[in-house]
């Protein structure tokens, strides 16, 4: 059951390539990767048409460390000063919901799907599980030892957007 494993995306490329056919791939968290290779396909996406731009890779280890903060200041500054000349700021965060997991602080008791046994998806008041689509009402106590202290591991798109509009009104 959990061999052989395969990467679905390479296995529909190579499929696309060999039939010439054109690959379309639709998700609502894209690998940063889709966009580096889109040309390799037919150009799905037009990227000859968008000026160049600067990458930079931040470590945001020590600021979260420090600060518990979800974006450094140098991307904030950054990031205000590019909306600011009316261009647009691209953030790719790979992960749906708001975080990846939920854990009982007190015994460490990870919420799992019952049918998957892997680790439930937040949605806000719901978990998720995004291997089989079962969604349960978010508990408010631990199933094992009764405890209330709750806590939500891990970044999705959900926190993601909801700390954007904390410092960003456009």
């Amino acid at each position: 059951e959990d061999a052989p494993r395969l990467d679905t995306r390479a296995v529909a490329a190579e499929r696309a390539r060999r039939s010439k056919a054109m690959l379309m791939s639709i998700s609502q968290a894209p690998r940063v990767e889709t966009f580096a290779t889109a040309s390799t396909f037919g150009e799905p996406i037009e990227l000859s048409s968008l000026e160049p731009v600067g990458v930079e890779i931040l470590d945001l280890a020590q600021e979260v460390r420090d600060k518990g903060a979800l974006f450094c200041d140098r991307f904030l500054a950054a990031a205000e000063e590019t909306l600011a000349r009316g261009k647009s700021v691209a953030i790719f965060q790979n992960r749906r919901g708001a975080a990846g997991s939920l854990q009982c602080r007190d015994c460490g008791y990870v919420f799992e799907c019952p049918d998957c046994n892997l680790p439930w998806t937040v949605h806000g008041s719901a978990l998720k599980c995004h291997h089989c689509g079962y969604v349960e009402a978010r508990p408010r106590q631990c199933p094992t030892c009764m405890s209330y202290d709750l806590k939500s591991y891990g970044v999705g798109i959900e926190k993601v957007e909801k700390e954007l509009v904390k410092f960003f009104q456009y």
